[in-house]
């Protein structure tokens, strides 16, 4: 199997699962993007996952603010939003968390920044869960 990497390409011949946390910074927005995955969950760890992560968020920054989770599209798959802002060490962090499960995990993204989103960020974070074109269930790793 090809794993293709920024740097290029590597090829496996052994099963395996991506764990891999992928971190994308948009200079031009000042925005990040962080992209995980959580494997291994009960249903009921499933259910109660974005509420937990919230919670952790909560506990760990001050002026924590959030909305109401909505539901959400990442590409064809059905997900659930939050939009929340924060601070962290001295910073205001605005930020919208998105949570789709697939079939064998559930996979989050973060989308980031040290201001409000503006009308740019928030058109660069439509584009990107619209843009999302999941595998199908064969071509997903192990």
């Amino acid at each position: 199997m090809a794993i293709t990497l920024t740097e290029g390409t590597l090829a496996v011949d052994q099963a395996y699962r991506d764990e891999s946390i992928t971190l994308l910074r948009f200079s031009a927005l000042s925005a990040t993007l962080v992209v995980t995955r959580a494997w291994e969950l009960s249903p009921a760890q499933r259910e109660g996952y974005l509420t937990q992560q919230l919670a952790l968020v909560k506990q760990r920054t001050n002026h924590f603010r959030m909305e109401a989770p909505q539901p959400a599209m990442l590409g064809p798959l059905a997900a659930e939003e939050v939009a929340l802002t924060f601070e962290q060490n001295g910073a205001m962090l605005a930020q919208r968390l998105l949570l789709a499960e697939l079939e064998d995990h559930l996979l989050i993204l973060n989308f980031s920044r040290a201001t409000e989103l503006d009308e740019a960020a928030l058109a660069a974070w439509q584009q990107i869960k619209q843009s999302f074109i999941p595998r199908h269930a064969g071509e997903l790793a192990q």
